[in-house]
């Protein structure tokens, strides 16, 4: 129940590593032999973490009443564990835990690490799913079924609420599980599976559908319509706009906006006044020189082909790239841009 500076310090002296701008709630705890916990992260009310070895990212978000308990227990950046999610059970020498950069784990949702789970980056994981390494409970010796072996969901997948993977599992990159689906066998990548057992409705050549950039523009415009809805929403004043193929969102007074989320192709950057833009958002590579060159001018951007932002930013631009995360769209900062 120490205040969050004081188990700083304790952890400190303890000889673990503890990060700047770490906040502990009351009743949240970490036991390991070795714990590092990078900048920003924060760990919510009676949030337990329990391994030899504890590796935490920077600006990982635990929420209230989560418990992870594993041999080894590695969480990378950006990454979200939310209320009531649970590890543990039938602990040995294999059983770990790695979860990557920018995943989110769903409230409710339990995780057997007995074999070894891995969870790449970038994955969603539902409210309430569940994901075992080992399946046993009647006598091997009678004939009844076991199962021990490891569990991996790879790079960008998505379960859903209610998911069950069982032992032995691999998502492949990309995949998309359906709600309340019983995964019992691989899933390729860049396919659609649903059902009980889940089977693959969709392949690779026709999932996720290709899109034309027309039809990208469109979509990015509907974006920015709903996100002057949602600042408006949130009390600010805010407007879309278009001008032939560019549009824009202005917060404020359109004579003397507080800021401006504008798409532009790169033909028509040349005449956008730094002034009138607070981010640029292109559909199209924003390569080094490119990002430099607005950078000088003073405007901070995202590239959607590569999903990446320059790491000059303010504040509307991180609220804009934080919006796009409801579209499933993560832009990540390009260090030294």
């Amino acid at each position: 129940m120490l205040p969050s500076f004081l188990k700083r310090l304790y952890y400190r002296m303890k000889g673990h590593t503890i990060g700047k701008r770490v906040h502990f709630s009351p009743g949240s705890l970490l036991i390991g032999r070795e714990i590092k916990v990078e900048e920003g992260s924060s760990f919510g009310f009676f949030a337990i973490l329990r391994a030899d070895r504890i590796g935490i990212g920077k600006r990982v978000r635990f929420a209230s009443f989560v418990f992870l308990s594993a041999r080894e227990l590695t969480i990378g950046d950006d990454s979200t564990v939310n209320e009531f999610a649970f590890s543990g059970m039938m602990e040995g020498p294999n059983s770990t835990l790695t979860i990557g950069k920018r995943v989110e784990v769903g409230a409710m949702t339990v995780i057997n690490p007995t074999m070894g789970v891995t969870i790449e980056d970038d994955v969603g994981i539902g409210a309430r799913c569940l994901i075992f390494t080992h399946g046993e409970w009647q006598s091997a010796l009678h004939g009844y079924p076991f199962q021990y072996a490891p569990v991996k969901i790879q790079k960008g997948a998505w379960l859903p609420w209610d998911v069950f993977v069982m032992p032995g599992v691999t998502i492949g990159q990309g995949a998309t599980i359906g709600a309340r689906a019983l995964v019992t066998s691989d899933i390729p990548p860049k396919s659609l599976a649903v059902g009980v057992p889940a089977h693959v409705v969709r392949s690779e050549r026709e999932y996720p559908r290709s899109l034309s950039f027309e039809e990208k523009q469109a979509m990015l415009a509907e974006i920015f319509r709903n996100y002057a809805e949602y600042a408006a929403y949130e009390g600010r004043s805010a407007k879309f706009e278009r001008t032939g193929k560019s549009f824009f969102v202005v917060i404020g007074p359109r004579e003397n906006p507080e800021g401006v989320v504008r798409y532009a192709e790169p033909a028509e950057e040349d005449n956008i006044q730094p002034s009138m833009t607070s981010v640029l958002v292109s559909l199209t590579t924003i390569d080094a020189e490119r990002g430099s060159g607005l950078e000088e001018r003073g405007v901070p951007w995202i590239d959607l082909m590569h999903e990446k932002h320059s790491s000059v930013t303010n504040a509307l631009a991180d609220d804009f790239v934080k919006f796009l995360g409801r579209y499933g769209i993560r832009p990540t900062p390009v260090p030294g841009s």
